[in-house]
């Protein structure tokens, strides 16, 4: 295809296409634009004669997106990400911007976890980083997006191929309950029978480190079901201190709590172990900060 039958649309309709998609309807997304709705549905109309087919099938209440709607605003959803992105390496290259590195930790990974991700930047002034810290399909989707220059998640069961994986890590959990003078606690449960007794605190149902495990306990031939789930392992140690139920939570989670913690760790004959995953775009190749980032990041 050469240049001149490529669709003249720019970055300004296409973010504007999206937040039409977004709002539903033509007179929500004028409202939140602060324009009016005939100008609004001129500039649609305008994008759609450069694009050459429909991006909107339209109602009398509301717009949805076509098929070739949602494979356009899907394939070009990083397309502004990116080019901030080259515009944040040209300041920072050419004009001596601090560089700004935008990392994402995923909500199941616990506040124990952060020595480890931060090993090599505790001291560093020559950088500024930008956290969050949502869920792990956000995280792999702003990575994805190139709202993110870095994210890490429990590993998922696949990775989209625009992105890689910079570093995997295992990460060991434990079971947990309140401290009880009951004498059978103390020694090793058998886990199949002590389990269906027990309140369990899981992971929210389709996350990954809940079908990781799931998966253990098949091995184990037992069956559980959540009286409480949460994305959080942290709260979730602080629950099963307050006596809620028990739980398995990263080891390292762990050391955040203190030594006169009242919980105590139960031996039923192995643990589950779910592997941690560094996630950055293939394309294009991420800033010198980001890279150095990345390659600072230490679990022991």
């Amino acid at each position: 295809m050469n240049n001149e039958s490529l669709p003249r649309i720019d970055l300004e309709l296409l973010e504007l296409l999206r937040r039409v998609a977004d709002a539903g309807s033509i007179t929500s997304a004028a409202r939140q634009t602060g324009g009016s709705q005939s100008a609004l549905s001129r500039r649609i109309q305008e994008a759609e004669a450069r694009l050459g087919f429909t991006v909107f099938d339209r109602t009398t209440r509301s717009l949805v997106l076509t098929a070739a709607g949602q494979i356009l605003l899907r394939e070009t959803e990083a397309m502004p990400h990116i080019l901030e992105g080259a515009l944040r390496k040209v300041r920072e290259d050419c004009f001596g911007e601090l560089p700004v590195i935008r990392v994402g930790v995923s909500r199941s990974l616990s506040l124990a976890h952060l020595p480890g991700l931060f090993h090599s930047n505790k001291t560093e002034e020559q950088t500024r980083i930008e956290l969050s810290h949502p869920r792990g399909k956000a995280v792999i989707g702003g990575v994805l997006s190139a709202k993110l220059d870095v994210g890490i998640v429990p590993l998922p069961p696949q990775i989209p191929q625009d992105l890689e994986v910079s570093h995997q890590f295992e990460d060991e959990f434990v079971l947990i309950s309140l401290q009880e003078s009951n004498a059978n606690l103390r020694r090793k449960p058998s886990l199949r029978t002590w389990s269906v007794k027990q309140r369990w605190l899981l992971p929210p149902a389709q996350s990954t480190s809940r079908l990781v495990l799931q998966n253990w306990f098949l091995t184990k031939g037992v069956e559980v079901s959540p009286a409480m789930e949460l994305d959080s392992f942290d709260v979730m140690v602080q629950l099963v201190e307050l006596g809620m139920g028990v739980a398995f939570v990263p080891r390292r989670a762990l050391s955040a709590f203190r030594r006169s913690s009242k919980l105590q760790r139960l031996d039923v004959g192995g643990s589950p172990t779910r592997k941690l995953a560094v996630l950055t775009r293939k394309e294009p190749e991420p800033p010198r900060a980001v890279r150095e980032f990345v390659a600072g990041i230490l679990f022991s």
